[in-house]
């Protein structure tokens, strides 16, 4: 596959080897590196750099690419009560977070769509890549569309729907 000129060759290959050492979490296809480079330029054009975008899902074990948040914006709150440190693992936890980010479960009529709701606001981190496993154990279709949401790639409405 060729390179765009943008992105650093180390770059690319640190993140085909963490990608393909992640393989059974999220196999590693031609598609998934197109889709990579894809949200690797838009991440670039919003600002962060290549290396950041890869370094940081090295990292933390991701099989996605994020924006990188600062520890100052991810202390954020809403002057609702914290979550546990380990919020995604229930759903008081969620539902804690979920108030905390502003997100009211009553909106939902599934509490799946919640919680993805509730991972995608608060960004890039062990809950998307727990809800992103669980989903793939359940379907393809479904770890797609969430991963899509997650990334903001554009799909047909009712694949998102489902998903999410």
């Amino acid at each position: 596959m060729e390179l765009p000129d943008w992105l650093p060759a180390e770059a690319w290959a640190d993140w085909c080897e963490h990608r393909e050492a992640k393989a059974k979490d999220a196999p590693w296809t031609l598609a998934a590196a197109k889709v990579s480079i894809k949200r690797i330029k838009k991440l670039l054009d919003a600002g962060q750099s290549v290396e950041t975008t890869i370094d940081e899902a090295v990292l933390r074990g991701w099989t996605g690419l994020f924006p990188v948040r600062d520890a100052q914006q991810q202390a954020a709150t809403s002057g609702a009560a914290a979550p546990p440190a380990d919020w995604w693992k229930s759903e008081s936890g969620y539902l804690t977070r979920g108030a905390q980010l502003g997100v009211d479960r009553a909106k939902f009529q599934f509490f799946e769509q919640f919680k993805a709701k509730v991972c995608k606001l608060a960004g890039p981190g062990e809950w998307m890549e727990e809800l992103l496993r669980t989903v793939s154990r359940e379907s393809e279709e479904r770890y797609e569309a969430l991963y899509a949401y997650f990334n903001d790639i554009p799909r047909e409405k009712p694949a998102l729907a489902e998903a999410a």
